[in-house]
């Protein structure tokens, strides 16, 4: 019985260990569990064949340390950084927090490290519980509270890292490792002179790794911010690109009126210049009155800011984009990456709309899908596409294929899905 309650709470006790990292990091947890819970039933089974080893225990840390980043890699299908983060992260925070309790459980008690570690009682069964428990309800509050480092996750699988980045994750990676070397020497031979130095020691090291982390959290999170005001700072540009385009246009068509103005039948001419005129540039009467946030509840701060900003470019040509969003889960988390993907797109549509003649419906449907485990766009419109001559549009939809999103589309009319899932 006592073999059974011991193997059931090692299992527990990988998938708490690899639950932490995926949740701190921000992936989507319900997509990860089952591989959580299959990596926890194979390093559990190891731990009980390796147990009845001569290998010193030094070495069966190592290779549980390896074996789970090989599982890792291969069950997450993540890259190597991210599998240095991951297992570097969750092992080493869980035998941190397996220290404090142990010397929490010696100091309350006349146990000894050998007691609560490798006693035959119920001693080391406690100590995972305790673990077990502590570890969980931190991931619960990082859960309750969305406390994701959600910037570092999306850096990690940057494929443009610079090595500057790189080697300080790599740093960071490696002293994790430092540390549960340190952490497990402490557990495994406590009863030395020098344990105090030793314990200080791993506060000091996990304190390094924790501020490392914050920091290069910190840091993406201001460089986000940077890029997306050069982002909207790039779209006030173009806005006001296209009113001097506008103005130069008006200032044309004034010129060439005055011109008609000196002809005999003058007023002929004005009238079917006019006329001609409003073919392309006529505005549709519904959308000086459209509300800029309407359909936008909800949303993403960056989604929303780009939307409202191509409302208000798309009325100045005379044109109106539909919002609808159908919002199952506040699981959403637009990327950067994605929001200029979406600008290039909408701005493709734009100027392919505004060159159409006003008998063409010159509106632009947007719907937006959000559910656990992915986002979908769906973007129409009566138009084209294939007449601009810079096919932005397939330009984006690369990018968007490049960063795993799934793709169907038609450019003539326009009818655009875009899914995105959330990792």
């Amino acid at each position: 019985m006592y073999f059974i309650i011991k193997n059931v709470v090692s299992i527990m006790e990988w998938i708490t260990l690899l639950s932490l990292p995926v949740i701190l990091l921000g992936y989507f947890y319900r997509k990860y569990i089952k591989r959580i819970i299959l990596i926890a039933l194979i390093m559990s089974l190891f731990a009980v064949v390796i147990r009845y080893t001569p290998l010193p225990i030094a070495v069966i840390i190592a290779l549980q340390i390896l074996l789970l980043m090989v599982l890792v890699k291969q069950f997450f299908r993540v890259n190597y950084l991210e599998m240095f983060v991951i297992t570097g992260i969750g092992y080493g925070f869980y035998i941190f927090i397996q220290l404090l309790i142990a010397e929490m459980m010696m100091s309350l008690s006349n146990f000894s490290y050998f007691d609560i570690i490798f006693s035959n009682l119920s001693l080391p069964v406690i100590l995972q519980i305790l673990t077990i428990i502590i570890t969980v309800s931190l991931c619960y509050l990082l859960s309750k509270y969305t406390y994701y480092l959600d910037e570092l996750r999306v850096h990690l699988r940057e494929p443009n890292l610079t090595k500057r980045l790189r080697n300080i994750i790599i740093t960071l990676s490696v002293l994790t490792y430092v540390f549960i070397c340190l952490a497990a020497f402490v557990l495994v031979e406590g009863e030395l002179v020098i344990r105090d130095t030793l314990v200080l020691l791993c506060i000091i090291v996990i304190f390094i790794i924790m501020s490392g982390y914050h920091i290069l959290y910190t840091q993406f999170q201001t460089k986000r911010l940077m890029e997306a005001k050069k982002i909207f700072l790039d779209q006030d540009q173009q806005a006001s690109t296209i009113i001097e385009k506008l103005v130069r246009e008006k200032e044309v068509r004034n010129n060439a009126i005055l011109k008609l103005t000196e002809k005999d039948n003058s007023i002929q001419s004005i009238k079917a210049f006019i006329e001609k005129e409003q073919n392309f540039t006529a505005s549709p009467a519904w959308t000086t009155k459209n509300d800029l946030r309407k359909g936008l509840e909800g949303l993403d701060e960056l989604l929303y800011a780009l939307l409202i900003n191509k409302r208000r470019l798309a009325r100045l040509f005379g044109i109106i984009i539909f919002v609808s969003a159908n919002i199952e889960s506040d699981n959403s988390r637009i990327t950067l990456r994605q929001i200029k993907y979406l600008n290039i797109i909408m701005d493709e549509l734009l100027f392919v709309l505004y060159q159409t003649p006003s008998s063409i419906d010159k509106k632009i449907e947007f719907h937006i899908s959000i559910r656990e485990q992915e986002m979908e766009f769906l973007i129409t419109c009566d138009v084209d596409a294939q007449t601009s001559s810079n096919l932005k549009i397939i330009d984006a939809i690369t990018l968007f294929k490049q960063d795993n999103a799934k793709i169907d589309y038609e450019l003539n009319p326009v009818k655009l899905t875009i899914i995105c899932s959330f990792v």
